[in-house]
């Protein structure tokens, strides 16, 4: 169980591939949000994204809270500090986030390969979204305002689907 840590000097081999599964699934993940968010900053289709993924995203940034817990209590910070640091009691921290930081512990060490493969396909797509929008921002922002002012005059434009 994640809430006792080992406070040897050294690792052993396995508990530092569980680390570095840890790590890997934080890492996966926090591009995951990154990518979530440069596709939000899309000044055209971001509000639309929101308006359909904002569940997912919020799910993604939870897991992600607990991916960071946990590393941090691998790396030995204890519940009572991060607890301090985030401005709420150690208890109120511990019984909201516990078991789903022991979860995602577990989760991560499922699927490392995979986990390692998708943090080189978002940053694949971050970079390219950053360079599209380095290139292409100011007439990306002028063309979201006469885009955001002609949807305002469509009723039912965020809900596509509901006309097929």
């Amino acid at each position: 169980m994640l809430t006792s840590i080992c406070n040897h000097a050294a690792m052993d081999a396995s508990t530092e591939v569980r680390l570095r599964n840890l790590l890997v699934a934080l890492a996966d993940q926090a591009l995951d949000v990154a990518t979530s968010a440069v596709m939000l900053a899309d000044p055209i289709e971001g509000p639309l994204h929101g308006l359909r993924y904002m569940s997912e995203i919020k799910r993604r940034f939870e897991s992600l809270e607990c991916l960071v817990v946990a590393a941090l209590r691998h790396s030995g910070v204890s519940w009572d500090v991060i607890a301090s640091r985030s401005g709420v009691t150690r208890q109120s921290l511990h019984r909201r986030l516990s078991s789903s930081v022991d979860d995602e512990v577990e989760f991560s060490q499922r699927h490392p390969d995979m986990n390692e493969a998708d943090i080189f396909r978002n940053l694949g797509i971050l970079a390219a979204a950053i360079q599209s929008y380095q290139a292409r921002l100011p007439d990306l922002l002028d063309e979201g305002v006469f885009v955001a002012d002609e949807r305002r005059h469509r009723p039912g434009w965020w809900w596509p689907e509901r006309d097929k």
